[in-house]
């Protein structure tokens, strides 16, 4: 599973993956990637499950979260 998102910011220090596992209420952190970044690939996703997931731009302890993106059984 490829994420893709907009870098909205011109001075963010990076990003922040965030994954719900299916049925979970939680979001973990899975990667963090650099400023100006647009893309990652999370390999653990099988066909039948039901991953969702934020990004969060983040700049210090100050963050700003991307809507959940979910890969609805890819």
């Amino acid at each position: 599973l490829t994420l893709t998102w907009t870098d909205n910011s011109n001075n963010e220090q990076g990003f922040y993956i965030l994954r719900k596992a299916p049925g979970s209420q939680t979001y973990v952190l899975i990667a963090t990637v650099k400023p100006n970044v647009q893309r990652y690939r999370d390999n653990k996703p099988k066909r039948w499950e039901n991953w969702c997931y934020v990004v969060a731009s983040f700049i210090g302890e100050n963050r700003s979260y991307s809507n959940e993106a979910c890969n609805f059984n890819i």
